[in-house]
């Protein structure tokens, strides 16, 4: 990901090269939100933060609140 600011981005997705393949149409989601703690229309709750590890170890992060059920992550 790259070139990001208030309107736009650019990204390049990659494919492994043992599954490479022809694609002609890619289908992309993506959520865009500042960071805090929002309430959905839908009752649930989303929590926006960064963490600022650029290694392949595990990283422990700390909520403060408990989670209703079980969370997803999006990275």
């Amino acid at each position: 990901m790259r070139s990001l600011n208030r309107n736009s981005f650019e990204f390049k997705l990659e494919e492994w090269e043992y599954l490479d393949e022809w694609h002609t149409t890619e289908t992309v989601n993506f959520v865009v939100a500042e960071e805090g703690e929002y309430e959905l229309a839908c009752g649930a709750s989303m929590v926006v933060g960064r963490i600022h590890e650029c290694h392949e170890a595990w990283i422990e992060e700390t909520f403060t609140s408990p989670f209703a059920g079980t969370p997803v992550v999006m990275s």
